[in-house]
């Protein structure tokens, strides 16, 4: 059963498997029907479409994304748990000077059918 240390170390792990393999690591801890809710409103649901998005961002060699989960919490049930932490992510702008970003995450994470918890929601600021 997932404990609420067991779900911050899942979330670390996704960190270092993205660092990795970008955004086809980033895409396959997401469900079938997983979703991320993004600042413009153009809400990414599934896979495919979080792959294509994360793809152009990690397309770029100089584009860095990182996070650190504060807490974690899981259901009674054990089929529910979220994360929450700070993220920092890092381009280049036009003039080619580095741009940080500290942001703020919550990510929620299902129990599927296999057994794995994967991501239902993932929701930056």
């Amino acid at each position: 059963m997932m404990t609420p240390n067991d779900l911050l170390e899942l979330d670390r792990t996704f960190c270092r498997a993205v660092q990795v393999g970008g955004a086809k690591s980033w895409a396959s801890y997401f469900s079938p029907i997983g979703a991320m809710i993004m600042k413009t409103g153009n809400n990414l649901i599934g896979r495919e479409a979080i792959y294509h998005l994360m793809q152009s961002f990690f397309s770029k060699s100089t584009n860095r994304l990182t996070w650190q989960p504060e807490f974690a919490q899981v259901s009674e049930d054990f089929t529910l748990g979220y994360t929450f932490g700070s993220y920092l992510r890092t381009t280049l702008n036009e003039e080619n000077n580095e741009v940080s970003e500290i942001g703020r995450y919550t990510t929620i994470w299902r129990l599927q059918p296999n057994g794995q918890y994967q991501i239902e929601l993932d929701i930056g600021n």
